[in-house]
């Protein structure tokens, strides 16, 4: 049988495909670190809004003893609610660009996604013309053996006259 005259075509075109296979499992990996991440700087926000309830709560039952109105103890509590609010501040930045890493990474993977789908189209297309084709050299295969066995039982017509 005839070789398939745009092979070399056919072989860039499974390449591009496996690439593009390639470059949508890094970005599915992608995606999932980046939700991972974002879902560590919830865990850790939450914590701090957790702690900070707590440290609010103990403060209020203090202001309920003799001593809570001591200067001392009250510019600690201060100071350490404002050191929670900025580590929730902080945490809520990260969140932010966690968020944000999300979002970027999932349209990358739209963008592979969307370059694997073409790929995959080409690669689709050369297969059912090689099909094509190869339906076509069969066709003429066999009329070239039909035409010849004519030729065959007209020769052999002609010598028995």
């Amino acid at each position: 049988m005839k070789r398939f005259p745009l092979e070399p075509l056919s072989r860039v075109r499974d390449l591009r495909l496996e690439a593009a296979q390639r470059r949508v499992a890094e970005c599915r990996d992608e995606v999932a670190r980046a939700e991972q991440r974002r879902e560590q700087a919830r865990t850790a926000r939450g914590k701090l809004v957790e702690q900070r309830r707590n440290h609010q709560r103990e403060r209020e039952r203090e202001l309920s003893g003799t001593d809570a109105l001591a200067p001392g103890r009250l510019a600690r509590g201060e100071r350490y609610r404002a050191w929670i609010d900025a580590e929730i501040v902080k945490c809520e930045a990260i969140l932010a660009s966690a968020d944000a890493a999300v979002a970027q990474a999932e349209a990358k993977l739209a963008e592979e996604l969307a370059a694997l789908h073409r790929a995959q189209a080409k690669v689709d297309a050369l297969q059912t013309f090689r099909q094509e084709w190869a339906s076509g050299v069969q066709r003429e295969r066999e009329r070239q053996e039909e035409q010849a066995g004519e030729e065959l039982h007209r020769a052999s017509a002609g010598s028995t006259r």
